[in-house]
């Protein structure tokens, strides 16, 4: 096998290789219907933490928070659809965004600006009494 040859196969062979591991792993999917309902906070917390919540169901991070249209009370995961990320809440734009890839998403999830191409899963939020409990 001539030297040339033998550099373009080792090369080829190497690059296939490290593909997988520049390939982000797939991110989560929305969650699982009828899941149980899960204590994640009180009224009193939301209220002392500006309306705006980080806990989790389970052990996915989510926020609470009052959808902005509605007033109704809401769960968005904190997870990017596009590589898995975690998203942040940005107060001066109000939006939650992507570190790894500058997604923004509205805070009810929605897709405002790419890569990512979904919207952030949202879960089943219902309240009893003070109790905050969503479905994961």
């Amino acid at each position: 096998m001539e030297r040339r040859t033998f550099l373009g196969l080792t090369a080829a062979s190497a690059a296939s290789a490290a593909l997988p591991a520049c390939r982000s792993a797939e991110p989560p999917g929305p969650p699982a219907a009828g899941g149980t309902f899960q204590q994640v906070g009180t009224l009193s917390q939301l209220a002392q933490s500006g309306d705006r919540l980080n806990t989790q169901v389970g052990t996915a991070p989510i926020t609470l928070l009052k959808n902005p249209d509605s007033g109704d009370l809401m769960a968005v995961s904190r997870i990017c659809p596009h590589a898995g990320c975690t998203v942040e809440w940005r107060e001066q734009t109000v939006l939650f965004a992507c570190p790894c890839h500058n997604s923004l998403f509205s805070p009810t999830g929605g897709v405002v600006q790419g890569p990512a191409n979904r919207a952030l899963a949202t879960y089943p939020v219902k309240v009893e009494g003070e109790t905050i409990l969503v479905q994961g």
